[in-house]
């Protein structure tokens, strides 16, 4: 029992005193009569322990934010002669900068203590600015300037004939695995946010003294300044996404937000719709193929497609009561406007369908064959997720 005894006071009383208590009733468990079962259980309980109080430290919400209306979002030939992390915001940008703050402020609270993590950019960095005006800055304790969730690489310099020949290939490749010259893929940018995540959830920002010199308390909100594909990978990343699934999502417009909120029986961040702005699942749309019994093969667009239940192309009834004729883009970064193509919906008969194929010809008859959710014969209703 000493062994017990010692191992418990290693988490404080509030540790030990439901291992002394349980402790006959565990004696009485095979798998820990014997003194290696005993040192096991009592290492799984240590472990849970940490893994509860470091759960217990991460803040309530964590809030991605993109930056405002860019420069070079409105006239991107100056890409040509100004690298891409030196680009500063237009005064639009600014003024929607000073919007997200006044919102970010009414949705946490007066007395919310924030810490921010922010992209190196120019950009970033002059929205952080910006919202600061509103937001307050007494809110926020410490700003982390984190390279990781920069913006992609697209190269030194931008020529605009080799941007819409390397956008053109980037079709054909998958926008994920494509590699620009001098740049980086969306791949690689998901290894880099993947470490930031893992040094975030795994509390090691905590433990950065440089940083957090005295720090006593836990933050209420963790404001993340990135970028719109960073923050598509972010989602991608803790979310599980599969590539297909990040390549049906858009970026969200200039300071919109995307806001993970604290689901405590679960120990996970659930995305909260009804504190992200604007209030919807990110938009994302999935071209498909329908093929129908009696023999035609129509073409349809899935959209809305983040608010299917994961693994998504396992719930096809869901899928075709959200189907848009023919195959759609509607970028809302560049003029598509979302409650339009919502309008558009018409739902499809799953009685009268035979298969859907998700992937357009992009793989052959025999690797469509492995996946065993192609076909459906009998549909299973599933509901509705909640926010």
């Amino acid at each position: 029992m000493f062994v017990a005894s010692r191992a418990a006071s290693c988490v404080g009383s509030t540790g030990c005193l439901p291992l002394v208590a349980r402790r006959r009733k565990l004696l009485k468990q095979p798998a820990v009569r014997t003194l290696t079962g005993l040192r096991t259980w009592v290492a799984n309980y240590l472990q849970s322990e940490l893994r509860r109080q470091k759960w217990e430290q991460m803040p309530e919400r964590i809030i991605l934010l993109r930056h405002g209306e860019s420069e070079a979002n409105v006239n991107p030939s100056i890409l040509a002669k100004r690298p891409d992390n030196v680009i500063g915001l237009t005064e639009r940008g600014r003024e929607q900068a000073a919007g997200a703050g006044e919102r970010i402020r009414k949705l946490v609270g007066e007395d919310a203590r924030v810490s921010v993590f922010l992209s190196p950019f120019e950009r970033t960095q002059q929205t952080l600015c910006s919202l600061l005006k509103t937001l307050g800055e007494g809110k926020v304790d410490e700003v982390h300037v984190d390279p990781r969730v920069r913006e992609q690489e697209f190269g030194n310099f931008l020529d605009l004939e080799s941007y819409k020949l390397d956008n053109a290939w980037a079709e054909l490749v998958g926008r994920f695995y494509y590699r620009r010259d001098n740049g980086e893929s969306s791949a690689d940018v998901y290894d880099r946010v993947s470490d930031w995540w893992e040094s975030m959830i795994s509390g090691e920002h905590y433990r950065l003294e440089r940083h957090f010199e005295g720090k006593s308390s836990v933050d209420d909100v963790v404001l993340v300044v990135t970028h719109g594909l960073t923050m598509r990978l972010l989602l991608m990343r803790y979310f599980g996404w599969s590539v297909d699934t990040f390549e049906s999502v858009y970026n969200p417009r200039n300071c919109d937000t995307w806001t993970l909120r604290k689901c405590k029986d679960r120990e996970s961040y659930m995305l909260c719709i009804s504190e992200s702005y604007p209030a919807r699942h990110p938009f994302a749309t999935r071209q498909i193929r329908v093929h129908m019994k009696s023999g035609a093969v129509e073409e349809h667009t899935v959209v809305d497609f983040l608010s299917l239940p994961q693994p998504r192309t396992s719930h096809a009834a869901e899928a075709l009561r959200l189907c848009v004729p023919g195959h759609i883009q509607c970028d809302p970064n560049r003029g598509g406007r979302i409650d339009d193509i919502l309008s558009q919906v018409v739902a499809i008969d799953p009685a009268d369908v035979d298969h859907i194929d998700w992937w357009c010809g992009r793989i052959d008859e025999s690797a469509k064959s492995l996946r065993t959710n192609l076909k459906f014969i009998q549909v299973e209703e599933t509901p509705p997720t909640a926010d």
